[in-house]
């Protein structure tokens, strides 16, 4: 038997469109690790990704192919880029009907160098908080 998950997503930044988080599946977040040093280490950078959070945000659709796009061959992912430095979040779309909640899931970040394996670990968190998301015994929060 399975063991019950829950999944804790906490909000980086709540828009007129969509709410934007971050996806813990038990693990802790790598998204909020990844900002909270970036933060401490470059500013600029980490007031470059929020920016690019609340635009998101704001629009029912937003893709840009400079600060937010579809990864090209990996359905239903999306990086949120800065180009100096180089640095990535992946993320995907959900909607939590029962919550009335859009959401953009940040699943973890990189630099550009580690893009490959970073978006292969997108991609299985993405498919787990799926399958989670479907199990009846599954506990998700929705933090501010």
């Amino acid at each position: 038997m399975k063991k019950q998950l829950e999944i804790t997503l906490v909000t980086l930044h709540s828009g007129s469109a969509r709410t934007v988080v971050t996806l813990d599946l038990g693990e802790g977040s790598d998204v909020e690790r990844f900002l909270l040093s970036l933060y401490e280490s470059d500013p600029t950078s980490y007031d470059k990704f929020q920016a690019r959070f609340r635009a998101v945000a704001e629009h029912d659709r937003f893709e840009n192919k400079i600060t937010f796009r579809s990864l090209k061959g990996h359905k239903g992912l999306f990086e949120f880029k800065i180009k100096n430095p180089a640095l990535r979040i992946y993320a995907f779309y959900d909607h939590l009907p029962d919550m009335g909640e859009k959401l953009i899931i940040t699943a973890c970040a990189s630099d550009k160098s580690n893009q490959t394996k970073s978006i292969k670990k997108a991609a299985a968190w993405r498919s787990r908080y799926l399958e989670a998301k479907k199990r009846p015994d599954t506990i998700l929060h929705l933090k501010d």
